[in-house]
This record gives structure tokens, sequence and C-alpha cells, in this order.
């Protein structure tokens, strides 16, 4: 945490607002009631910050990390019921040969590893959804008047319209605005999922001309902007191989949509169980077990987190009509269980902010000490390595 926070940006509140008028329906308190009550704060942090302070960690703890390094295939041994195997062998592309005893597949929603435990080439498909993406500097957006309150103080501002919405907020430690334009995906069922792509403006102007006036004061000025696809990939029953000796983490075992803004935020989660058990690892022979008490631990709680993000791609994209104008009503309620702004329901609040995933792993692990964790193969008091 102490590396993070001279780099991120902790937000007041979140504002729910009108697509037409940019009145708030909903907001959420952020800043030191949230702290206070998860210990934590809120923050927003650039992914590429993020990861460099990943990498400068894992640097200081004397992790190897071999840079264009991709995975071409995975060779499990033969397996053996009451021994544990040889080490798995990891193919790089460029032919090089691995032996490891663990591998986690973090490798993203194209996920070589995810294939691997399949069997069978499964890549992502076309949500229906794409977005717009624009960074500008903040001070260019605090010099308008109209648009002063998007960096002073610093919330996160959502607009929610038909089939559409947009989300601003400051990143890079404040000095960045960042602009969030999701809309429908006009693109056939069957094209060709390509890169980000720049396209002109214009592109966003028609699609947006009728929102609020101060949408088109940002995109005014500007002349292209960043286009993505939005991609989904199937859900998976299972995510460790049968060997035990490979278990996926992050997108590459349940890459969700963005509309809970928690993508990054459950890989953390994931990698946070996944080490503290690894972290009580006393011989190899465990290692299966330990993948499997991950899993067990980590997809429920994620898969579910991805289907309400699906649930909330809805919810945010009603269209003019009486849904909308409920969800609207109920947006401006006191929050309640089940709202359709998630982060104001208390109950959906606790249970996303408030999770402890060091605490959740070591209570796996002493259920495993003592015998009774489920699914497992009963290695923990095994003396063969």
């Amino acid at each position: 945490m102490p590396a993070l926070e001279p780099l991120a940006l902790k937000a007041s509140a979140i504002y729910m607002r009108s697509w037409r008028t940019g009145a708030v329906i909903s907001s959420t308190p952020l800043g030191l009631e949230i702290e206070s009550r998860y210990k934590a704060p809120h923050m927003d942090i650039h992914r590429a910050d993020l990861q460099e302070v990943l990498y400068n960690t894992a640097k200081e703890l004397g992790v190897t990390i071999q840079l264009g390094a991709g995975l071409a295939d995975i060779k499990f041994p033969c397996e053996a019921d009451e021994s544990v195997g040889s080490p798995a062998e990891v193919i790089l592309r460029t032919g090089e040969r691995i032996k490891a005893s663990c591998i986690i597949g973090a490798d993203g929603q194209r996920s070589v590893c995810r294939n691997v435990l399949l069997g069978f080439e499964d890549l992502p498909f076309r949500s229906g959804d794409m977005t717009f993406r624009l960074t500008l500097p903040a001070t260019s957006v605090q010099q308008r008047p109209h648009l002063r309150f998007l960096i002073d103080p610093p919330d996160i501002n959502a607009w929610l319209g038909p089939q559409s919405h947009i989300v601003a907020y400051r990143l890079k430690k404040g000095d960045l605005f960042n602009l969030f334009l999701g809309g429908p995906d006009n693109a056939a069922p069957g094209d060709e999922i390509r890169p980000p792509e720049i396209v002109p403006v214009e592109e966003a102007v028609k699609q947006f001309a009728a929102w609020d006036p101060r949408i088109n004061e940002l995109l005014s000025g500007v002349t292209e902007l960043p286009k993505w696809t939005l991609v989904a990939l199937n859900d998976l029953d299972h995510w460790t191989h049968r060997s035990g000796q490979m278990t996926l983490l992050g997108d590459a075992a349940h890459g969700m949509l963005p509309y809970m803004g928690q993508g990054a935020a459950q890989a953390i989660e994931d990698a946070a169980v996944i080490a503290t058990l690894l972290s009580h690892c006393e011989r190899l022979a465990q290692i299966p077990d330990i993948c499997s008490m991950y899993e067990q631990i980590r997809r429920p709680r994620a898969m579910y987190v991805k289907r309400r993000a699906w649930e909330m791609r809805t919810t945010l994209g009603y269209p003019d009509g009486p849904h909308q104008r409920e969800r609207d009503r109920q947006m401006s309620l006191e929050p309640f269980e089940g709202c359709p702004n998630p982060t104001v329901d208390p109950v959906l609040q606790e249970w996303l902010w408030g999770y402890n995933a060091f605490a959740e792993a070591e209570n796996g692990w002493g259920k495993y000490v003592k015998g009774t964790f489920p699914h497992t193969r009963g290695r923990y008091f095994r003396a063969s390595n």
C-alpha cells in the first residue's frame, strides 16, 4: 500500500447521472468514510503505474522476470494416483523448455494455459459492446468552467443512457483525466476481433450527440480517439488441470466486462489467495491440494462478480421508458439490499469491499491442516516429496 499511495488518487464520491441532463441520480460516498469502514482507501491508479509497482516488488523479492517469453505449450507428465509425478514442461515460443512443479496461468483473455486446460482453443468473443477511450491532461479540463466539477473534487462521474454509459475520472495522481464512452458494437457477431483502432472523433460525437452537452464539450478539440471492442469469455467449470500442477488466475480464469469495476481487483484477490497458500507449502506433494483449495476459495466469488458485471450491462443501459425511470427512482432512495447501484447496496458493498483474501486463504489452510478441506488429495500429512 505505501508504494501505491503516491501514484494513486483517492476519489471522494461516485456520482450516477442522467444521460440527458447530467443531473445526479445517486451518489456513493468514498474517502475517509470507506477507508474507516474497510481499513483501506478506495484508490484509482493507472494500470501502468500498478504494473510498475508489482514489477518492482517482485524484483525486490528475488523473482526472475523473463520478458519476451511467449508461451507455446505445456506438457504434463503421466499422473500417478499416490505419488507426485515429474515436473511439467513449459515450452516457450523461442523453443526454450522450462521445468515447473507449479504453473499459474495468468496470461489474460487469449490464454494459452486456458486452452491447455480445456484441450481446445477457447477464444474471446464479441460481447456486443465497444468503448471509446479518451485521456486528456487534467489542466485542459479544469480550464473550462462547465467542466471544472470533473476535476475538483476528484470524483468519479457516470452518465447512464440507452444501451450506453460514460464514466469519467482522474488518473496519474490527478494529472490525467480519463473518459470511458461505452456503447453497442455494431459489428456482426462473426466479424474478426481487431486490436484497438484510432477513429475520427466524429464517430463518438455522433453516437453521443443527444447526451449532456458537457460530454460534447469534452470531445471538442479532439480529432481522433481509440476505439476498443469489449470481448467476453465462456465460463469455466474448473480452473485447475487434472494433474494438479497448473491453475488459472485473473482474466484467463474469469475475464469479465468492466461494468462492476472489478476485473483487476478480482485478479489481485486471486493472487493474494494463491500466494498465501503457497507460502505454507512444505512439500511438492501439497501443490495439487493448494491449487484445488485456491480454486474452491476463489472461483465462486469471481464467477459471481462476472455474472453481476453482465447484469450491470443491462442495468446501466436501460432505454428511455419505465425500466429506466424505475431504476433511477430506486437509485435515488436510501441504500437498500438489491439497489440497482451496486456501490451503495449495503450488503453487496460489504461483501465486495470488505473481503479479506489473506484471511480467506489462512482459514482454508487451517482446515487443510486439520484434514477437513473438501476435494483435496489429503497430502498434508504425507512425508513423500
